[in-house]
């Protein structure tokens, strides 16, 4: 009996690793130049990580800053920052190295997705399931090739989960502290998982608490309160809501407040007006709104969301496949294998697919934004991971019907590369600052000619010079000022505007070169003498000299 055991599991790890290799193969195949163009926060990651990682100070001057960085009043979380720039010490200034850390955290998500299926479903290949879906998951691997924290925290998060499941089974101490551990470092990754520990700890203990047991859940229930207030401090500082502010539904971006104020000026009456025309059901519609458009058929399998950079064409986050497979998860939970299943580890499942989107709900750019409901991804591979197993489980026809339905996901999978590989570069290269990687190589060759090179700032133009040049001089702390502006890199002068002509240059100096935007106006006094574009042919730079 042991050592029928023993193959069960061996085999069981086996068929773990090779879905992880599946992963990792999904997520770092030509990772350097897939996507084609580093996104301004992967520059941003990498280049201020490594900054930090070689100098000791970031690009402000700050020493080994631990809980932020400040770009620009956003506070960007300062642990995925570390990660880029250790992978930029590995791999060098480049794709592969600011992209690494996180898509190997992508690919490590099929271990807490298989154990946290496991112990759902007492059944280690519902797990195995559960584990290949997230592998092959579009949403997952679109964001896990570019250096998303939310992505990274999740892959944590998840660990934490699977430790705390751990500790209600295995009544074992240890695992309770090794959560603990985790989830504080995912308040350290992305800015949701503040909200969702100290959540996930209160239904924990809604769910698991036994009156016969309550030493088992004194130190949950201290680990609750103690989350719970190291996210209400972390909330009332300028660093910890900044980014908040700035995107939420309760800024003036949403038009939530100015459409009170016009339905207000419409009422006749006061009384009328505050019933129905008041802040909380004018902000609770705008959340319930934002909220139901993260489980919308039309996201999920046909058009995915609304973040530009991560835009797939003609694709959804998830494939159509596994919708008729979540259905059959579902319709198996809920009729057939009732008594199953672990009914409260099931619950904490459907708890976390419902608590996701809620930090994603509360904001309003580029909504449905599917960063911010990232974790999504976990409860989802788990839910249908549960109906490809039962397909297997089919009495009639069942090797047809498997074939029928690996045959769709494997077209599904062909058809979603080929439009993320081939098609997404070009849909997205506005949004990734397409063309800057080339103009950095093409002044760096030809500057020493000139006396003086103009390139437009362009938001953060500067930083992708210094990356692409391998320059990480600790010198620049002194002279890159807020919101990462920088005056000049040797002779290489940023003008703040995307048509350099028009701005004040020494048109009296001889030997100038200037490069502006393809939709510049041709300037006087200048000639032309060369064009530089990236993956869109459309948009190129324009380069002129007097």
């Amino acid at each position: 009996m042991f050592y029928v055991k023993f193959f069960t599991n061996h085999r069981n790890i086996i068929a773990l690793f090779v879905i992880f290799l599946i992963a990792l193969f999904l997520r770092v195949y030509n990772l350097d130049k897939l996507p084609i163009n580093l996104h301004e926060d992967e520059i941003l990651s990498g280049y201020v990580g490594h900054f930090i990682l070689r100098n000791g100070i970031d690009v402000y001057g700050n020493k080994w800053p631990l809980l932020y960085f400040n770009k620009f009043g956003d506070y960007y979380i300062i642990l995925p920052f570390y990660l880029s720039g250790l992978g930029v010490v590995l791999f060098g200034p480049n794709g592969l190295g600011v992209r690494f850390f996180g898509a190997f955290l992508g690919a490590l998500a099929v271990f807490p997705v298989y154990f946290l299926s496991k112990l759902t479903f007492k059944n280690a290949v519902a797990g195995l399931c559960s584990a290949f879906v997230i592998a092959i998951m579009p949403w997952h691997i679109v964001l896990s090739r570019t250096t998303v924290e939310g992505l990274m925290g999740s892959t944590v998060f998840a660990f934490g989960l699977v430790l705390l499941l751990f500790f209600k089974t295995k009544n074992n101490y240890k695992y309770l502290f090794l959560s603990l551990i985790i989830f504080l470092f995912s308040y350290f990754f992305y800015h949701p998982f503040r909200i969702y520990t100290p959540a996930v700890f209160l239904i924990y203990l809604l769910i698991y608490f036994k009156k016969n047991n309550k030493t088992k859940i004194a130190l949950p229930t201290l680990m609750c309160l103690l989350f719970t207030g190291l996210t209400l401090f972390i909330g009332l500082t300028a660093w910890g809501k900044g980014r908040f502010i700035q995107t939420s539904i309760f800024s003036p971006l949403s038009g939530v407040s100015i459409r009170i104020q016009e339905a207000i000026f419409n009422e006749k009456s006061v009384v009328i007006a505050r019933i129905f025309s008041n802040k909380i059901l004018g902000y609770s519609r705008e959340f319930i709104y934002q909220y139901s458009r993260y489980f919308s058929p039309d996201v999920l399998f046909v058009r995915g969301g609304n973040s530009p950079h991560f835009f797939v064409p003609e694709q959804g986050l998830l494939y159509v496949i596994f919708l008729p497979l979540l259905l059959l998860g579902l319709y198996h939970i809920l009729k057939k294998d009732k008594g199953k299943l672990d009914k409260k580890n099931l619950m904490m499942v459907f708890f976390l697919l419902f608590l996701a989107p809620i930090p994603a709900g509360l904001t309003i750019i580029d909504s449905p934004n599917i960063h911010r409901s990232v974790f999504m991804t976990i409860p989802l591979s788990i839910l249908i991971g549960y109906g490809l197993f039962q397909l297997a489980l089919i009495p009639k026809y069942k090797k047809i019907i498997l074939l029928a339905v690996m045959s769709i996901l494997i077209g599904e999978l062909v058809f979603f590369w080929h439009q993320y590989s081939v098609q997404s570069d070009r849909a997205t290269s506005l949004v990734r600052n397409d063309g800057q990687k080339e103009i950095v190589k093409y002044v760096e060759k030809h500057r020493k000619a000139y006396n003086k090179v103009y390139l437009p700032i362009d938001r953060t133009f500067p930083l992708y010079y210094l990356f692409y040049t391998n320059n990480f001089n600790k010198e620049f702390a002194k002279r890159i000022k807020f919101n990462i502006q920088l005056e000049n890199i040797n002779n290489v002068f940023f003008v703040k505007s995307e048509c350099s002509s028009s701005s004040n240059i020494d048109m009296g100096l001889p030997r100038i070169l200037v490069i502006d935007r393809h939709n510049c106006k041709i300037p006087n006094g200048l000639r032309q003498i060369d064009s530089i574009v990236g993956a869109n042919l459309l948009t190129p730079f324009k380069i002129y000299t007097n």
